[in-house]
């Protein structure tokens, strides 16, 4: 069974079967412990409804409005089950015994393993366009807030650091397993210094004769991240999503099936190009030149993305482009175009570039210059 095929049930499957698994464990967890009370009929210390309102259980049956049952007969009455099973507990107003709590936990089990099959199971109906599109901006968004604040935590650790000093701070580690400073150097630590180099995103002066003037730097850690993140979104497009949005589009014109690579995206390609850049060209730019919405590069220059224009991408998901009408391919003809712009900059840099010995013996000493993925082979798929 593929991804493809399970219900992406309230936009992640995922996290409805990891809610299922803790909640067994939960569950299973304080059963097993009120099995074991010395005195089965006297009133339980505390109140176990109102902990399991504010935890798991609780947590469960707030989620449980995101999850679309309407389509599957099956996958609501065993959402339903379950629910009263857990409500059964968690709305209970008078006190418990452990020989009362029991069963009553022991029936949320028994509701649990009904709906993990119910929500994994083939989909009677196939999700529609509208609900991917969703359940990939929602990852799109998600993707980029965690990345957005992946410094904070760093940057904070520099503040302690300053702060802590008078003046130039001395020599420190942070011990990245305990997040904490220490003195001494050891496994699993990293000098401070080189963490404020890692971050240093530039300087901004003030004069009175130019007012506020700054200089960026694109540091290490903008690099790690944005690359991470712009391979990351390349994989979950290209492997989960793309698939999933020519299936929901239906049949061409001509009876046959949409094939992925018949969905094109403008900027997934971008992202794509950048991708390639950081992975495979040390984050200079080739490919990237190529944008068509992302037109933030210059070729041979460092691929240096600044905070606001990640920002940017959050106002960028291209809703209109994933649903609008799929139209024959022009997968071949585009990646032609590319490969052969791609050809004639690579021709031009040969041509304008100092020559070789062997470049300039003539035809018989000439060295051809390689075009990477252009001088052999298959083009690889194009978003």
């Amino acid at each position: 069974m593929t991804w493809e095929s399970m219900r992406m049930a309230g936009g992640n499957l995922m996290h409805w079967v990891q809610q299922l698994d803790e909640l067994e464990q939960v569950v299973k967890n304080l059963a097993d412990a009120m099995r074991l009370h010395p005195r089965q009929d006297e009133w339980i210390a505390g109140d176990p409804s109102q902990a399991l309102r504010e935890t798991t259980p609780g947590d469960y049956l707030r989620d449980l409005p995101r999850l679309n049952t309407a389509d599957d007969p099956e996958l609501q009455r065993a959402s339903l089950a379950l629910a009263l099973a857990i409500r059964a507990v968690t709305g209970r107003r008078q006190r418990w015994t452990a020989r009362e709590l029991v069963p009553a936990l022991d029936a949320i089990c028994a509701g649990i393993a009904p709906m993990r099959a119910a929500l994994t199971a083939p989909a009677a109906t196939p999700a529609t366009l509208e609900s991917i599109v969703a359940e990939l901006r929602s990852e799109f968004t998600l993707s980029l807030a965690v990345m957005l604040s992946g410094q904070y935590a760093v940057v904070t650790k520099l503040y302690e650091w300053y702060s802590a000093a008078s003046g130039v701070p001395g020599d420190a580690y942070l011990d990245v397993r305990r997040f904490e400073i220490v003195d001494q150097a050891g496994p699993g630590c990293i000098p401070m210094r080189d963490l404020e180099i890692a971050t240093h995103g530039g300087v901004t002066m003030l004069t009175p004769q130019t007012g506020f003037v700054s200089f960026d730097r694109f540091s290490p850690v903008q690099q790690l991240l944005y690359g991470q993140w712009f391979a990351y979104m390349h994989s979950l497009w290209d492997e989960q999503y793309r698939g999933r949005v020519a299936a929901a589009h239906g049949t061409a014109p001509d009876g046959s099936p949409w094939d992925s690579r018949d969905i094109r995206v403008p900027i997934f390609g971008d992202i794509r190009r950048i991708r390639n850049d950081y992975i495979h060209n040390k984050g200079i730019v080739d490919e990237a030149s190529e944008t068509e919405v992302l037109t933030w590069f210059t070729e041979g220059k460092a691929a240096a993305i600044t905070p606001e224009q990640m920002m940017s991408l959050l106002t960028m998901f291209p809703e209109s482009d994933l649903l609008e009408e799929t139209h024959a391919s022009s997968e071949a003809q585009s990646q032609t175009l590319t490969l052969e712009r791609r050809t004639e900059r690579h021709r031009t840099r040969a041509a304008t570039s100092t020559p070789t010995r062997a470049q300039s013996e003539g035809p018989q000493g000439h060295r051809r210059r390689g075009t990477g993925s252009v001088a052999g082979g298959q083009p690889s798929s194009h978003s």
